[in-house]
């Protein structure tokens, strides 16, 4: 971790978080580090779970090393070469997109994948402990009360399955997509479409996938492929430990499956290892995995609100802006708002800034997390296309790329083009958003007003109570 001392905010609040997953870990963090006390509440029996990789892209990573976690991650992470297209029915490569070393020094970060899902998450989770963060495992949330605008106690409550009732300042839902934190913030309940799609994670031996002649040429076994068909999309990568291979399946199968990775089914049982019409090296590498972690995909609309009536309730992540499985920002989107959150909160001083950080935090991140989540869905439907007009139209665009595959003297005209796209996405900085965002409104507001901080030295004993309750 950073030996730089953090901000410490002058007026420390109670907040409860609702779910472990990545944008509850990081936000907890990013609360305690700062002063605030956290309690987190997760229905799991654990909070580091088996998963598959993490994706974390250049602005991940810039976020990530402001609050100290880039030598860790690095230890457990290989970096992204390029990413090679190809067509899942022959195989034939489409096209391919190289991470140049010149756009990645001006991102800032390199494109990393961690090694597993469960060593992202330790490093975030032993974090949050050592700042002080306490976790509640097996605690499932059935209901969240917002305080009535006439009552006693303005401080928000969850209550767990097995009865008990805990309230804080502010409650947190960093509970997924499916979030019962969600429940009380939007006036109407938002209800998602079904795609038809079924998402599978699997892990394959690195020693297996050599023996395949295909599927052992420098950009599948080394890169980030990615097949496309019609019917559905496959995506491989190396685990940094050089011993395993991981791969997301997309595909539409006609099976009753849960919204989360829970379950877990055999790979025999997929439609896909006896589909006419997919490569053969392609139906191998899912084959290889035995048994593949499954989840729906599901298309949401947009959330419209982020915080609730009455300023105590606030959405993050994917309980926020619910993500695809396709993404390549599935880690980047809660990332960006856990660390502009967690940052926007370190300056807080006096009670009335709180609703003034909440909108300021749904402001800084609505537009761009919305953007990255139709993004995705564009792209999906891009590589989704079945044979036809629109498919060649792609493949004959994207063929120019293959010519600039391994190449060490770059076309810097081509490059300019490529970068014009990827700045905005990795050049971001969710601790620098949140910080100039302090310096342009929130201090000038504050000096606007007036304050007398020394009042609030000791805490804050007004309308909502610093001290924790639980009942």
């Amino acid at each position: 971790m950073s030996s730089s001392t953090p901000r410490q905010a002058q007026l420390s609040l109670d907040f409860v978080i609702v779910g472990a997953s990545i944008s509850g870990l990081l936000t907890a963090f990013g609360l305690a580090r700062s002063g605030h006390r956290v309690r987190v509440f997760e229905k799991a029996p654990e909070i580091v779970r088996h998963g598959s990789g993490v994706r974390l892209a250049p602005n991940s990573m810039n976020s990530l090393k402001r609050w100290g976690f880039e030598a860790q991650i690095r230890k457990y992470g290989s970096p992204v070469q390029g990413t090679l297209f190809m067509n899942m029915e022959d195989g034939k490569e489409i096209g391919y997109t190289e991470w140049a070393d010149d756009l990645v020094k001006e991102s800032g970060s390199r494109f990393l994948f961690p090694h597993q899902y469960k060593d992202f998450v330790r490093i975030i989770y032993e974090a949050a402990l050592g700042a002080g963060a306490k976790f509640y495992t097996n605690a499932s949330v059935t209901s969240v009360t917002p305080p009535e605008e006439d009552a006693k106690s303005q401080r928000p409550s969850i209550a767990l399955e097995d009865g008990r009732t805990f309230d804080a300042d502010i409650v947190v839902g960093c509970d997924g997509a499916y979030s019962t934190v969600r429940e009380v913030v939007e006036e109407e309940p938002t209800e998602p479409q079904r795609t038809g799609l079924i998402s599978f994670a699997g892990d394959v031996p690195m020693e297996e996938i050599a023996k395949d002649p295909y599927l052992k040429k420098d950009d599948i076994i080394n890169g980030m492929p990615f097949w496309a068909t019609g019917g559905g999309a496959l995506r491989g990568n190396p685990h940094s430990d050089g011993k395993h291979y991981m791969f997301h399946l997309f595909w539409k199968e006609d099976m009753d499956v849960e919204t989360t990775w829970e379950p877990v089914v055999p790979t025999s049982s997929l439609t896909i290892t006896k589909a006419p019409g997919v490569h053969g090296s392609v139906k191998r590498l899912v084959q290889l995995a035995d048994k593949v972690s499954v989840k729906r995909w599901d298309k949401w609309p947009a959330i419209e609100d982020w915080v609730d009536y009455s300023e105590t309730v606030v959405l993050l992540g994917e309980a926020a802006h619910p993500d695809s499985p396709f993404g390549y920002q599935n880690a980047g989107n809660p990332v960006e708002s856990a660390t502009v959150f967690g940052t926007l909160f370190s300056y807080l001083r006096t009670p009335s800034q709180i609703p003034t950080f909440l909108h300021a935090y749904e402001d800084l991140r609505k537009k761009r997390a919305l953007e990255f989540v139709s993004g995705e869905t564009e792209t999906a439907q891009l590589f989704f296309l079945p044979p036809g007009p629109e498919r060649e139209a792609r493949d004959q665009q994207m063929a120019g790329t293959l010519k600039m595959r391994g190449q060490t003297g770059w076309d810097y005209e081509f490059l300019e083009q490529q970068w014009k796209g990827i700045a905005y996405v990795w050049t971001y900085n969710g601790v620098d958003a949140a910080d100039e965002w302090w310096v342009e409104w929130g201090s000038m507001a504050e000096r606007a007003q007036g304050v007398d901080m020394s009042v609030f030295a000791g805490g804050w004993s007004g309308g909502m109570h610093v001290t924790t309750q639980e009942h």
